[in-house]
């Protein structure tokens, strides 16, 4: 199913059919962060029906910027990888656009901390995850459409080759990022996540792993980068402001974010909607076939950072989404 938003000009006509139309329609908006960065934009696509890739054009006020994606690698202290060579980032010149590096010897890398907050702006299409959906409750519900992305990145990890252990972090301060985008995002039911026999905290844990696990095979099914799709948790409102890969304690039907990491989307959304069942299924079998017995990187997330019991409730959603376990 299909649906402009409700309160969003259109250039849809009395038949609900989408005709041509001039850009100066279009209605401007415009945001605006700190002395830096800020831009005008008209999202072209949902003014259009628009429901493949998001377009939308931009205008840069003087003296602004838009903002830069993955900047947050070249903070003090993280490391960058050059033609297989590790160098750490001694400062940073964020205004004039410079960093400098050393080149060093170590055994692990870095990863940003993010807190994000994904707001749906237009749902493109909606479709049940389960087959027993017409006579009881969905348990769960996949849709993609354009999402507007505020990420602000708050710190680092140190990840070790190899095993993927968390060895250290430290603090950042770095602006808010703020995007329109596409995302797929899964919604799990209230009466699913009520309905597993695992305490609140259990529960926020195998979401988290689930997440992280969609992530790895999503990569694979779309054969992408990892830094070119985004993962939240959220409800996806204005409200919900979330740790990229953790769960909020009051949220009791959460939403899965996989985003498209680049302004206006790069085509991720709609044909990862498409393979669905097939992100689905091959999660289930990533993490059921995982020799690890609380939890890893290669499926949800190394135990430290996961929860003990986030690989059995990650498999306990997917049972009750793919075997039709009534919710």
């Amino acid at each position: 199913m299909s649906s402009p938003a409700a309160d969003k000009p259109t250039s849809v006509n009395a038949d609900g059919i989408f005709e041509p139309f001039p850009i100066s329609r279009v209605p401007m908006e415009e945001f605006l962060r700190g002395e830096r960065f800020g831009m005008r934009y008209r999202h072209l696509s949902s003014f259009g029906g628009g429901t493949q890739v998001s377009v939308s054009m931009e205008e840069l006020p003087p003296g602004r910027q838009a903002n830069q994606a993955h900047y947050h690698l070249l903070q003090e202290e993280h490391l960058y990888l050059i033609e297989g060579s590790l160098y750490q980032v001694e400062k940073l010149d964020f205004d004039g656009r410079k960093a400098y590096v050393r080149q060093i010897d170590c055994d692990y890398y870095t990863d940003a901390i993010t807190y994000t907050k994904v707001a749906i702006l237009d749902t493109f299409a909606i479709a049940d995850v389960a087959e027993h959906a017409a006579t009881q409750p969905l348990p769960a519900v996949g849709s993609h459409g354009e999402v507007h992305v505020a990420s602000r990145v708050v710190g680092f990890k140190k990840i070790k080759f190899y095993t993927n252990e968390n060895v250290g972090s430290g603090e950042l301060d770095l602006p808010e990022q703020q995007m329109h985008t596409t995302s797929y995002w899964l919604t799990l039911s209230r009466m699913l996540m009520t309905s597993l026999p695992f305490s609140l905290e259990d529960r926020r844990d195998g979401v988290a792993g689930l997440a992280f696990a969609m992530k790895q095979v999503a990569q694979l099914l779309l054969m992408c980068d990892r830094q070119d799709l985004g993962l939240s948790i959220g409800a996806g409102d204005e409200g919900a402001v979330t740790d990229a890969g953790h769960v909020p304690d009051d949220l009791d039907e959460p939403r899965i974010f996989l985003y498209d990491s680049y302004p206006g989307g790069i085509g991720f959304s709609e044909p990862l909607f498409g393979m669905h069942d097939a992100l689905l299924a091959d999660t289930r079998r990533l993490i059921a076939g995982c020799p690890c017995d609380h939890g890893c990187p290669t499926c949800v997330g190394p135990a430290g950072e996961s929860g003990a019991r986030a690989k059995a409730v990650s498999l306990a959603i997917l049972n009750r989404l793919l075997d039709g376990v009534p919710a």
